[in-house]
């Protein structure tokens, strides 16, 4: 299902409304108490999860159901996740362009000297440890060839 979202950076989270919710049947996770803009604050249903995909970046996140047909929200969580920005003078979305190859995000976040070497992985620690297991071979390559 393709959605347009307002994106709104002041939001934590992403907000969808019922009728969303209804066409993707998304299971209930909780209930949480939100302060709106106005500074009303409500309880809204949370579920998911939500696979979210713009461009080449993805997320996984939960939402808050707006009541009726809100206007659904993008909010700083996923956006961060997604390593997203806004480009201001644009007044829209963009791939963050320190990082347009996003799936190798995590990695180069760790430090140069993983991608530069992968055979000193080991040297870095057990957070990248677990990190190298969770990433297909052929992408090692391309990140060896990417500096």
């Amino acid at each position: 299902m393709t959605v347009k979202m307002l994106v709104d950076s002041d939001a934590y989270m992403m907000g969808i409304n019922e009728t969303i919710q209804e066409q993707l049947n998304l299971s209930f996770i909780e209930k949480r108490i939100a302060v709106l803009a106005d500074g009303s604050v409500r309880e809204y249903d949370v579920v998911g999860p939500i696979h979210a995909k713009f461009k080449n970046c993805t997320a996984i996140c939960s939402a808050m159901v707006l009541k009726g047909d809100s206007e659904p929200l993008l909010g700083s969580i996923p956006m961060e996740e997604m390593d997203v920005l806004i480009d201001p003078q644009r007044r829209e979305l963009i791939v963050n362009p320190k990082h347009p190859y996003l799936e190798f995000i995590l990695i180069i976040r760790y430090g140069s000297c993983f991608a530069n070497n992968i055979a000193n992985a080991n040297n870095i620690g057990n957070k990248l440890n677990l990190l190298l297991r969770t990433f297909k071979h052929s992408n090692y390559q391309t990140i060896k060839q990417s500096n």
